[in-house]
């Protein structure tokens, strides 16, 4: 993975105030408005990527599957564009509480405290599995966590759908058996064609 260029002071409309993570695919970044005091999390594509059709594509499916999803636990995108180039999406800013930097900086949860979050995240799960998605990336990385306690499931790069004939088109084709080694349910590399819901029980 390359190094995430200098920060710049603005990307289109957005003034940058700070880098917020750097993937594979994108930067994060936390942005405001030149006319507002609300913050919010700006992700952009890697410039390096943009040239790349089938990335692309992904990136501006997992836009557009999260702008169609409406459920208080899941990470919405507030407004998406391309800005010279580069497909970005506005999100919601939740503030730095991602469920594992949570856990390396605080120890393991509480008994009280973990219930809540896995009741919030299955919760999430439930309604993204009656509209025939799986998540397939589950991961203590894309569980955020807000100041009230309320969860968020971000990333759906990896997302995919199930048909009811149990044909399972998916939403990332060329991402087909991939995911974090860590949690990935064995059948992710095993017989990535059949993967559904189970995956993100698992």
């Amino acid at each position: 993975m390359s190094n995430p260029p200098p920060i710049p002071d603005a990307f289109g409309p957005f003034q940058i105030v700070r880098l917020l993570g750097a993937g594979a695919m994108a930067h994060v970044y936390e942005v405001v408005r030149p006319d507002s005091s609300t913050r919010y999390a700006l992700k952009v594509m890697r410039k390096e990527l943009c040239g790349r059709e089938a990335i692309v594509k992904r990136f501006q499916r997992e836009i557009r599957l999260a702008k169609e999803l409406d459920h208080p636990n899941l990470l919405s995108v507030v407004e998406s564009g391309i800005e010279n180039g580069q497909p970005w999406a506005l999100m919601p800013l939740i503030e730095d509480k991602k469920l594992d930097k949570m856990i390396k900086r605080e120890g393991p949860l509480g008994l009280e405290d973990a219930h809540g979050i896995m009741i919030q995240v299955i919760d999430a799960l439930r309604y993204l599995h009656k509209r025939n998605l799986c998540h397939r990336d589950i991961k203590p990385e894309n569980v955020l966590i807000d100041q009230d306690g309320k969860v968020r499931i971000a990333d759906f790069g990896l997302a995919k759908g199930l048909a009811a004939d149990g044909a399972n088109p998916t939403l990332t084709r060329t991402m087909q058996g991939l995911g974090t080694p860590h949690y990935m349910a064995p059948e992710q590399l095993s017989a990535a064609g059949k993967v559904d819901h189970r995956a993100d029980i698992y």
